[in-house]
């Protein structure tokens, strides 16, 4: 099977398997175009090209959850009375390390390191206990 497509105005013929290859004149528009040998007719090409894709289900958009102003306030006033409380009970451990006994100074860098932990780990449960009751 073969067919004649117009390049200039589209129109369409199947015609013979003698004619292909060769050049013929459109009878609407009189410009030459190849006769092509094809298996299926290229209206059916464009059909499927064609064909509408299935949409995605649409995105929903869910606005981000802030914290509450009172529950912001709370955890930094817990962050800057626990690093006070820390800085003011560490003042004497420090001075206490600036003398040149090293067993006192590794005690004095245990008992330090234990409160800032310590401390952490405080400052750590009262912010998840805000956060838990500002939901």
């Amino acid at each position: 099977m073969a067919t004649f497509l117009c390049g200039g105005c589209g129109y369409e013929k199947l015609t013979s398997d003698s004619h292909i290859g060769r050049t013929a004149k459109c009878p609407k528009c009189k410009q030459s175009s190849v006769v092509h040998d094809v298996v299926e007719s290229p209206s059916a090409w464009d059909a499927e090209e064609e064909a509408p894709l299935p949409l995605p289900p649409p995105i929903q958009v869910v606005p981000a959850k802030g914290m509450p102003l009172w529950a912001t306030i709370i955890l930094v006033l817990t962050w800057l009375c626990l690093g006070i409380v820390i800085l003011v009970s560490a003042v004497p451990y420090i001075t206490a390390s600036l003398s040149d006994d090293a067993l006192r100074q590794s005690a004095v860098t245990a008992v330090l390191v234990t409160r800032l932990v310590g401390g952490y780990i405080i400052a750590r449960c009262v912010e998840k206990i805000v956060k838990a009751i500002a939901r």
